[in-house]
């Protein structure tokens, strides 16, 4: 299973936890549209999971972009280190805001990255931290630093992705149009009794925002049910 498929799958597993209206879910099987099918007592639900990012409302979500580049990046990277290591880490890579990583030399770039880490990765003990930096230790000019965490009891590596910045609060607004971009869709989805969309905030600073919601907040949707999911937390509010 892909790292981005088990991410999916982890969203997907702590909202059935979080989620208590219609008792245990368990029933359930991974489609493509919509993402899960669940059976509950005599009906079919259809969930759809899609992730809202703090500049979702504008036309371009750069944030989105440069999270999801990011991303793939250091999934890259992970899968060509552990060609190298037999231990299980936690990474974090901070990207350089100067130099963009093109992707015509992305795989290029995570080759000299790994070639510039395993060194010293290969000397790191269960639960000690690794910090590389772009000066000291000749890093691509595309990475600023990258930070490791090596903990044995983890059955997949992890990437935790550090980014900050002052984040916005979640409004209907912003809310609304992640929302009409999956109502266009719902006519494809598969047949089920009803439609539920699962809208996750994310981990990451592309995805956060302020810890206090805007009251009664207002949305309009063609599916039957609309929830929020606050991963942090590991909050589900109901919104439709």
């Amino acid at each position: 299973m892909r790292l981005q498929e088990q991410e999916e799958q982890w969203i997907f597993d702590s909202f059935i936890k979080a989620y208590t209206e219609d008792g245990e879910l368990c029933d359930y099987l991974k489609t493509e549209v919509p993402d899960y099918i669940i059976n509950i007592k005599d009906r079919k639900v259809g969930l759809e999971l899609t992730e809202i990012f703090q500049d979702s409302d504008d036309k371009f979500s750069n944030l989105q972009r440069n999270s999801s580049d990011w991303k793939t990046f250091t999934e890259e990277f992970i899968t060509e280190i552990q060609l190298q290591i037999d231990f299980k880490f936690m990474v974090g890579i901070d990207f350089s805001r100067f130099h963009s990583i093109k992707k015509s030399e992305k795989h290029y770039v995570v080759l000299k990255l790994v070639e510039a880490c395993i060194p010293k990765l290969k000397r790191l003990s269960n639960r000690e931290h690794l910090d590389l930096d772009n000066y000291y230790d000749k890093l691509p000019q595309q990475i600023d630093s990258i930070h490791f965490s090596r903990y044995d009891a983890l059955t997949e590596s992890m990437n935790y992705q550090p980014e900050g910045g002052t984040v916005r609060e979640l409004t209907s607004g912003i809310l609304q149009t992640v929302i009409d971009k999956k109502d266009k869709k719902l006519p494809t989805y598969s047949h089920c009794d009803e439609y539920w969309l699962l809208i996750r905030e994310g981990n990451y600073y592309a995805g956060s925002f302020s810890d206090e919601i805007v009251e009664n907040l207002s949305i309009q949707s063609a599916f039957d049910k609309v929830f929020l999911f606050r991963t942090k937390k590991n909050e589900v509010i109901s919104l439709k």
